[in-house]
């Protein structure tokens, strides 16, 4: 599927550029084939629509995932879903809040990522981490003491790049967590 997305935006940018009538000109200073700003334009409203069509997909594998496992989830505006199995005492985590939590990372089918049993406890600064942004909004809906499952999409994750390890591009992840503690400042 990633492969023939990546086919369709080349195709399209090719039919973009091939039907402008574009005649490639020299850049004073760099040598290389310039472009008009309406090319640009063009391949932008290319990229932007690609990336709108893998968003909703990405979205209804989610719903589809959340509707097959039986999981009554909350959804944030971002896109974010969550869960609270058990709930806690404590307090929830705010911005800059300090943060420690078990987890255990796979992705939406289910491969094994990471845990903290290999990793230790995580623990954070909420909105200060290099933790994925997903990770860090979930933290903010769950109290200390709670045990929770969060389905953070690709683009709140690790995007087009993955992590460079186990994680790729594009993936959806889903956390199972348990916060130890949380340390509002």
């Amino acid at each position: 599927m990633k492969t023939l997305n990546f086919i369709i935006v080349l195709i399209v940018i090719s039919v973009a550029v091939g039907c402008s009538g574009y005649e490639p000109k020299p850049d004073q200073q760099t040598g290389r084939e310039a472009i008009s700003e309406q090319e640009r334009g063009d391949i932008k409203e290319a990229l932007i629509k690609q990336n709108q069509i893998r968003v909703k997909e990405e979205s209804n594998q989610i719903a589809k995932y959340v509707g097959k496992s039986g999981l009554r989830m909350k959804k944030s505006d971002t896109g974010l879903y969550y869960l609270i199995s058990k709930a806690g005492q404590g307090p929830k985590a705010t911005m800059l809040s300090e943060v420690s939590l078990k987890y255990k990372v796979s992705l939406l089918n289910g491969t094994y990522c990471y845990s903290s049993d290999s990793t230790e406890i995580l623990n954070l600064i909420v909105g200060q981490s290099n933790e994925p942004s997903g990770l860090q909004e979930g933290l903010l809906y769950i109290p200390e003491g709670s045990t929770a499952t969060i389905i953070i999409p690709s683009y709140l994750a690790y995007g087009l790049t993955g992590d460079g390890e186990k994680i790729g591009g594009r993936e959806t992840l889903v956390y199972q967590i348990e916060i130890l503690k949380v340390r509002n400042n």
